[in-house]
């Protein structure tokens, strides 16, 4: 893996996004966009279902809708607070991925979008704590940043901002990350390129790249 480095001011990003953040609606009107294409292709309705890092909700309340049996954590206490103060229905907790409340094999599928890459000497932690909670021959999807030209401008448009750099992401081919994954027992059965435009309508975009593994020990 590669880590990326980007001029920006970590606190205080997360900070802001924390304070200006949304509840989702409850449902995903497109099923056809990421993240939800494939989420409703891995999961049943008779799976135990786990989402860490459920932001402002977007998954976890269109399952929970439709009746799947979901569980999230949030490590943002606040985000909790707000999501259940819209919807009641919920089963969500304020928790630590690193070290999470749930006993060994509890879930079917275990999701995680937009969080593993970025937790720099963490990574590898969270990767087990996802593994130590779902079943053998379970599934967990997990989204990480993809090594690439986008990335690259990324990186060098950081270069025109203020600041001092610090640690964004962990970044890889697609070879690289599914070789690392099955260092922790995780076998990809499959993958898609999730794409994204930069604000401004720039000519380049990024790709994210979403694995979905099965848990083998």
């Amino acid at each position: 893996m590669k880590s990326l480095y980007l001029k920006y001011n970590r606190v205080a990003f997360w900070k802001k996004y924390w304070e200006e953040f949304d509840v989702d609606y409850e449902e995903f009107i497109d099923l056809n966009v990421y993240p939800i294409e494939r989420t409703l292709k891995y999961v049943r309705k008779t799976d135990k279902v786990l989402e860490c890092g459920f932001g402002g909700g977007r998954i976890i309340r269109h399952l929970t809708k439709y009746g799947y049996d979901i569980e999230g954590i949030e490590h943002e206490r606040g985000a909790v607070e707000k999501l259940k103060s819209v919807d009641d229905r919920l089963k969500i907790t304020c928790d630590d991925i690193l070290n999470m409340d749930f006993a060994d094999n509890r879930y079917d599928v275990a999701l995680c979008f937009g969080v593993i890459g970025g937790l720099y000497d963490n990574t590898a932690r969270a990767i087990w704590e996802l593994k130590r909670v779902t079943k053998n021959g379970g599934t967990i999807l997990i989204s990480v940043m993809l090594d690439n030209l986008a990335r690259k401008m990324q990186k060098h448009l950081s270069h025109f901002s203020d600041g001092e750099e610090e640690f964004y992401a962990w970044m890889d081919s697609k070879k690289g990350w599914e070789n690392y994954f099955k260092t922790f027992g995780l076998y990809a059965i499959g993958s898609q390129e999730v794409v994204r435009g930069l604000k401004n309508s720039l000519d380049f975009q990024f790709y994210d790249f979403c694995q979905f593994f099965k848990n083998a020990r």
